[in-house]
C-alpha cells in the first residue's frame, strides 16, 4: 500500500489539496514498516513543500525525518561541532585527492528490490571487505538516508547556514564511509566546495571540489539533477577563481536542463542569477532587461514566491537606474513597494531574501548619494552575513564593496569616535577583499584598489590615493566592470574637485558620465548633469539627452515585470559614437586606437 499512498500524496498536492496531502503523509509515517519508507516519504514532502515555496515547513519535515531514521542532527550546530565533522572528514580522506571522488562507485536510484539486489551484488564484488548482513537492504537504507539528508540540507541553506554546513559535511562523511556515489553526490560536493572555499578560505580546494562534482555529473546518465549542479557550481564556487562572466553559461544551461527535466524551482533561481550576475558585472541595463524580460511569465507564474519577488526586485533596480520608476533613487511604482517587500522577507524569516533585497537598495542608495540610508541597511546585512547566509555567493564581496564605499563617503561628516569605528571596519573589509583579490583579481582587485584610494584620501595621502584611483579605473575597464569604472571615475573627479583641480575633475567627470551612459543608467547621467553642470560639456550632455529622448526602445512597466521592443538604429549609432569617444579618451597609441575604433565600428 505504500506506493499507492505515495502517489495519492503527490496527486493531492498537485491538485492543491495541501491539507489532504498532509493527512496522507501522517498516515504513511505512522504505519511505515521500514526506515526506507519513512525516509522516502519525508523526502517527498520536502520536495512538495519546496515546490510550493514553503521552506520552513520543508525544513521541519526534513529534520523530523532524519531524527526518525536515527540521524542525530543538532538544530543549531556550533563551530566546535562543525570543526569536529571537518576533522573526521579530513581523516577519512587520508591520502586520497579531491579528484579521486570522481572514481568512487556509482549506485543509481533503485527501481525495485530486484534492481537493488543487482546493484548490491556489484557493490559487494567491488568492496569484498565490507561486512553487510543484508547488502541490498542496508545499501537501500543508506541511499534513502542520503536522499533525505541532501534535500534537508538544501532547504537549511535558506534558514540556518550552520545546519546546512553540518548536514553537508556529515553527509560527505557518510558517503565516504560506504564508498558510494549517488545521483546527488555532485550537489553535495559543490556544497562542500563552498564550505572549504568561502567559509574556510581555501578557494583553490573549493574549486577542485566543484570541478570534480561537474565530472561526476557528466558521468551520470540520469540528467534530472544536472540543472542543480550546473546552477550550484557558478552560484557558490566558480567566481572565486574565474571571471564572473563564465558563470552565465552555467546558469543558462541550468535553466535549459531544468526545463527539460521538470526542475522548475532551480530553473527559476538560475534565471534570477543570470539577471543578478549581469547587473553586478555592469552589463548594459537595456540588454539585461531584454534577456531577463523573456522569462517574465515563467518567473511570475511559478509556485515559489521567493523566485517571483527576487525577479521583480532585480527588474525594479534596472528600471530605477534607467529612470523609469516613481522618482530618482526609488524602486517604487507600478504596484511595487519597497517597504512591503522588505517586510515580507522579515515576516517569512527569509534571511537570503532579506539580504538580496537589501543589497539592491544598498547599491541604489549609494549610487544616488543617500549614504545615511546605506548606513541604516548595513547592520541587518552584517548580521545575516555573520550567520553564513549567502555563503559563496558573489553578493558577499559586493556587499563589502558598497559597505566600504559608504563608510569612506560618510567619513567627512562623521565625529571623532565614528571615524575611528569607520577606519577599523574599513581595515577588516579590506582584509577580506584582499584575500578575494588574490584568489581572483579579475573580479575583485579593482574593488580593493578603489576602496584603497578612498582610504588614502581620508588619511590625507593624496599621491597614493591618486595612484590607486587610476589603477582601479584601469582594472575595472580591463575586466569589463563598466559601472565600477564609472564609480571610480566619479570618485576621482570629486577627489580632484576637492583639490581645486578643475580641469582634471572635468576630465574624469566626463568619463564617469560616458560610462554611466554606456551602462544605461540614464537617471544617474541626469543626476551628474544637474550636480556638475560646469564639468560636463554642452555637446556631451546634448548627445546623451538626444539619446534619452529618441530611444526607440519602449519599456512598458507593470508591477510584475517588464516587456521590451527592439531599439532603433538611431540609438545604436549614438551608443556606438559614445563608445568610440570613450576609446579615444583612453587610448594614446595610434595603432591600437585605430584598431579599436575599427573593431567597434564593425561589431556595432
Amino acid at each position: 500500500t505504500y506506493p499507492i499512498y505515495r502517489e495519492a500524496i503527490e496527486c493531492e498536492y498537485l491538485n492543491l489539496n495541501f491539507s489532504e496531502a498532509e493527512k496522507l503523509f501522517e498516515i504513511v509515517v505512522n504505519n511505515a514498516k521500514t526506515n526506507i519508507d519513512k525516509a522516502n516519504v519525508h523526502t517527498l514532502m520536502i520536495v512538495l513543500y519546496t515546490t510550493q515555496g514553503n521552506y520552513e515547513a520543508a525544513l521541519k519535515v526534513g529534520l523530523e525525518g532524519m531524527k526518525m531514521v536515527g540521524f542525530k542532527t543538532p538544530s543549531t550546530p556550533g563551530n566546535v561541532r562543525l570543526g569536529w565533522e571537518l576533522l573526521k572528514l579530513r581523516l577519512k580522506f587520508g591520502r586520497r585527492k579531491i579528484e579521486d571522488l570522481a572514481d568512487i562507485h556509482y549506485i543509481p536510484e533503485p527501481k525495485n528490490l530486484i534492481h537493488m539486489q543487482e546493484l548490491a551484488a556489484e557493490y559487494m564484488r567491488l568492496h569484498p571487505s565490507k561486512s553487510l548482513e543484508n547488502p541490498a537492504l542496508e545499501l537501500w537504507e543508506k541511499l534513502s538516508y542520503a536522499y533525505l539528508a541532501i534535500h534537508t540540507g538544501t532547504v537549511a541553506f535558506y534558514y540556518n547556514p550552520n545546519l546546512f554546513a553540518y548536514i553537508v559535511i556529515s553527509g560527505v562523511n557518510y558517503l565516504l564511509d560506504f564508498d558510494i556515489t549517488f545521483e546527488y553526490s555532485p550537489f553535495a560536493y559543490i556544497a562542500m566546495g563552498s564550505i572549504v572555499g568561502s567559509s574556510l578560505g581555501f578557494y583553490q580546494h573549493g574549486y577542485r571540489f566543484g570541478v570534480t562534482a561537474l565530472k561526476i555529473n557528466e558521468k551520470i546518465a540520469d540528467t534530472k539533477n544536472r540543472c542543480r549542479v550546473e546552477f550550484s557550481f557558478p552560484m557558490f564556487i566558480q567566481h572565486w577563481k574565474k571571471h564572473a562572466r563564465y558563470d552565465l553559461d552555467y546558469f543558462r544551461n541550468a535553466y535549459k536542463n531544468g526545463i527539460e527535466n521538470g526542475d522548475l524551482i532551480f530553473s527559476g533561481h538560475s534565471v534570477n542569477l543570470i539577471g543578478m550576475t549581469r547587473i553586478m558585472m555592469g552589463d548594459n541595463l537595456d540588454q539585461i532587461l531584454e534577456e531577463y524580460g523573456k522569462y517574465k511569465d515563467f518567473q511570475l507564474e511559478g509556485k515559489d514566491p521567493f523566485i517571483a519577488r527576487n525577479y521583480t526586485e532585480n527588474t525594479r533596480m534596472c528600471l530605477c537606474l534607467i529612470g523609469l520608476t516613481e522618482k530618482r533613487g526609488s524602486l517604487n511604482g507600478d504596484g511595487f513597494d519597497e517597504e512591503e517587500q522588505a517586510n515580507y522577507y522579515q515576516a517569512e524569516n527569509n534571511l537570503l531574501g532579506t539580504f538580496y533585497f537589501s543589497l539592491v537598495r544598498l547599491r541604489i542608495n549609494y549610487l544616488f548619494g543617500e549614504f545615511s540610508k546605506c548606513r541604516d541597511l548595513v547592520p541587518d546585512m552584517q548580521r545575516i552575513v555573520g550567520k553564513k547566509t549567502a555563503l559563496g555567493n558573489l553578493h558577499i564581496p559586493e556587499f563589502y564593496f558598497y559597505h566600504s564605499l559608504t563608510l569612506t563617503a560618510s567619513y567627512a561628516d562623521a565625529g571623532f569616535l565614528k571615524r575611528r569605528s569607520y577606519k577599523m571596519r574599513l581595515r577588516l573589509n579590506q582584509m577580506k577583499m584582499l584575500i578575494w583579490a588574490k584568489s581572483c583579481p579579475e573580479n575583485f582587485k579593482h574593488k580593493y584598489d578603489l576602496v584603497a584610494a578612498e582610504l588614502m584620501k581620508i588619511k590625507g595621502r593624496f599621491r597614493e590615493a591618486q595612484r590607486f584611483y587610476h589603477v582601479a579605473i584601469e582594472g575595472a575597464r580591463k575586466n569589463g566592470y563598466l559601472q565600477e569604472e564609472a564609480i571610480a571615475c566619479e570618485r576621482l573627479a570629486l577627489f580632484y574637485l576637492d583639490s581645486s583641480c578643475q580641469d582634471e575633475a572635468g576630465f574624469f567627470m566626463q568619463k564617469a558620465h560616458r560610462c554611466y551612459f554606456l551602462w544605461g543608467a540614464l537617471a544617474k547621467v541626469n543626476e551628474l548633469e544637474e550636480k556638475y553642470a560646469s564639468l560636463i560639456p554642452r555637446e556631451q550632455k546634448q548627445q546623451a539627452n538626444e539619446t534619452i529622448t529618441m530611444r526607440g526602445s519602449t519599456i512598458t512597466m507593470t508591477m510584475n515585470g517588464v516587456t521590451e521592443t527592439t531599439s532603433s538604429t538611431r540609438m545604436l549609432d549614438l551608443s556606438t559614437a559614445m563608445r568610440v569617444s570613450q576609446i579615444i579618451s583612453s587610448e594614446i597609441v595610434l595603432d591600437r586606437l585605430l584598431q579599436k575604433i575599427m573593431h567597434e565600428s564593425i561589431t556595432s
